[in-house]
């Protein structure tokens, strides 16, 4: 198969189950749609019931979003998977982590990121409602997510846009997509921006997608150095979770939501932008300085028993097992290849996870820009 070929089949792969997701969480959410109609019928004539109209629409959007992240599972995920729990851990224990700064780790993922990336969203969102000023658009999006003033809406709103839209959408953008593309010998790069911009796309309009493009492609190089645990949906959630709270004003701190088009406090936005960066720069330079993402994705390629260049033979009549190999231990991650480590760095407090028959794994790559 020809270098063209390889990179057409691997995206248009990556976008065919894109679109999947998609299609099956519109069909998904034309029934709950129907479900919410019927709670509304149910509640209008029960009198006791005092709760308004549409309280209980974002806990039935719960629905789609699992159904749709089912379907895009059994396209692409079912062969290398997706994102890994490993046992609740930040990062997997295979990376290897600074230990005299390893209390940054939770800080950064858990509130730095999450809670800076909505002074960064606002300044992005207004900046594209100012290029694309759709009044209609914009405040039926807003009246999607306002608030009904009952307990059963907050609880919905928590449920589905603060947990599981966060967890089906890390595992099908970062875990499914970006995972199997990197593993079949997609360039790392080409792959996380890619991913970033289906990302952004697939929130279906210019607001939303001018943040969440980029806040994909952060979540994707988040993948990576986290060896595809669970970090990304930890950040994910809790922005969405803060976001909420926000919105329905219970963070007597954030600024009320200004007029379309105008900008947050200065405070706010510049901000929430600073501690952004200094999340960002504390898990990538700080916690995880010396991490060698080549290494974490050719022990994935080794993982799944794949060369480093080429995908499986399509013509085979077998499929390749999912059944993963030993663990590599991925102990080279301080250090490039031929290099000595000194005893400077051996003093430096990184962390080397040992592993029980564990074999090494070049930190070379002969990824290519495909």
């Amino acid at each position: 198969m020809t270098m063209l070929g390889s990179a057409f089949g691997r995206y248009g792969r990556a976008t065919v189950t894109v679109l999947t997701f998609i299609a099956v969480m519109l069909l998904a959410a034309a029934g709950a749609g129907v479900l919410n109609h019927l709670w509304d019928q149910l509640v209008a004539t029960n009198g006791r019931w005092n709760i308004p109209p549409g309280s209980a629409f974002k806990l039935t959007l719960g629905l789609p979003f699992l159904v749709a992240t089912a379907a895009a599972y059994l396209i692409s995920g079912r062969k290398y998977g997706a994102l890994n729990f490993f046992r609740g851990r930040i990062v997997s224990d295979m990376v290897a982590t600074r230990s005299s700064y390893s209390w940054l780790l939770p800080v950064a993922v858990l509130f730095l990121i999450p809670v800076g990336a909505q002074g960064a969203a606002a300044i992005l969102e207004t900046i594209s409602f100012r290029l694309y000023p759709d009044y209609e658009l914009y405040e039926s999006l807003m009246g999607l997510f306002s608030p009904t003033g009952h307990w059963l809406d907050l609880l919905g709103a928590l449920i589905t846009v603060g947990l599981i839209a966060p967890y089906c959408e890390e595992q099908v953008f970062r875990g499914i997509i970006l995972k199997r593309l990197l593993i079949t010998g997609a360039n790392r790069h080409v792959a996380v921006i890619f991913q970033g911009l289906l990302f952004g796309l697939v929130h279906g309009n210019p607001f939303q997608f001018s943040y969440a493009w980029p806040l994909g492609i952060l979540f994707g190089y988040l993948a990576i150095y986290s060896r595809f645990s669970f970090a990304t949906i930890y950040v994910h959630a809790v922005t969405n979770i803060f976001a909420v709270f926000a919105l329905y004003g219970l963070l007597p701190f954030v600024p009320e939501i200004p007029e379309p088009g105008e900008f947050l406090p200065l405070w706010f936005t510049l901000g929430g932008t600073t501690m952004l960066v200094a999340g960002a720069y504390a898990y990538f330079k700080v916690i995880l300085p010396d991490v060698i993402p080549d290494v974490i994705i050719d022990s994935l390629k080794k993982q799944y028993s794949l060369e480093s260049d080429t995908p499986p033979n399509s013509g085979s009549s077998t499929a390749l097992s999912t059944q993963t190999v030993d663990e590599p231990q991925i102990h080279s991650l301080t250090q490039e290849p031929g290099s000595r480590m000194t005893d400077a760095s051996k003093d430096s407090g990184a962390r080397f996870p040992q592993e029980d028959n564990a074999s090494d794994v070049s930190s070379g790559s002969s990824e290519d820009l495909r």
